[in-house]
């Protein structure tokens, strides 16, 4: 008997409603846990599939957007994006706050309306 090769369907563009897009970086929602960072300074991005995510037709999630001149945040059941806008994703410009994150350990520092200043 031969042996067959099992084939997944492609399918790496998400749905627009899911994305969140900027002059040089974009955001997927794929699920109210999982979100995709993209950062390219000539705003070009990529749509192949990954190894990790092969598919991301997935159904658009529940999430809100909160925007500004200068920040961008992203609120799902799980997590909160925080990004300051007027440059590539660092420490300094990118967080994500997890919901249940139930530790000692915080993931950030300073106030984003301070960092906002540094730019």
């Amino acid at each position: 008997m031969k042996e067959e090769k099992m084939r997944f369907p492609l399918s790496p563009k998400a749905n627009p409603q899911a994305v969140i897009t900027g002059e040089h970086y974009r955001f997927t929602v794929l699920t109210p846990k999982l979100i995709r960072l993209e950062y390219a300074e000539n705003g070009m991005f990529e749509d192949r599939a990954t190894q990790t995510v092969l598919n991301r037709a997935f159904p658009v999630p529940a999430f809100r957007k909160l925007e500004n001149d200068v920040s961008l945040e992203i609120i799902t059941e799980a997590f909160h994006l925080h990004y300051l806008k007027k440059g590539p994703f660092s420490p300094n410009a990118l967080f994500i706050e997890v919901k249940s994150n139930f530790t000692n350990y915080k993931n950030r520092g300073r106030r984003l309306a301070d960092l906002a200043n540094e730019f």
